[in-house]
């Protein structure tokens, strides 16, 4: 059974730490954004099963499920998703790395620029619109279903 923009919203939220280092948060948040983009692809194939063996990495991810679902409108929510696996990958690839807060912050900028100021603190905020970007992806599930 698929799950309801707010469950998913609910479940980003608890799996993310409320805390000031935004690593736990890009990691988690980044598998939370694998699983939906995940679901999101099998929703449109006959069998998923061949899609898991498959093992894709997340930009192959990101373009199948970009390909399936793309409205130009709607660029802005990959444009952000590609942002945060290049958050990821910069944590994946450096240990500290220079540029983590200049590249956290443009992903909040990002989001933020088209969802509105998100409230609360810049954690709490940057939380929210990894939320938000997971929410959008069910969204366009639900639409296609439509």
């Amino acid at each position: 059974m698929q799950k309801t923009v707010p469950e998913v919203i609910e479940r980003v939220m608890a799996h993310l730490p409320n805390a000031l280092d935004p690593t736990l948060v890009i990691l988690k948040g980044h598998l939370l954004i694998e699983e939906e983009l995940n679901a999101a692809i099998a929703d449109r194939v006959k069998d998923s099963k061949y899609l898991e063996d498959a093992r894709l990495r997340f930009d192959q991810l990101l373009s199948i499920a970009k390909a399936l679902y793309f409205k130009q409108d709607q660029a802005w929510v990959w444009d952000g998703i590609k942002k945060l696996n290049s958050l990821r990958n910069l944590l994946a690839h450096q240990l500290e790395p220079p540029n983590l807060k200049a590249k956290s912050d443009e992903l909040l900028d990002h989001v933020e620029k088209k969802m509105g100021l998100l409230p609360g603190s810049k954690p709490v905020r940057f939380r929210g619109a990894i939320a938000m970007l997971a929410a959008q992806i069910l969204i366009y599930r639900e639409m296609h279903e439509a």
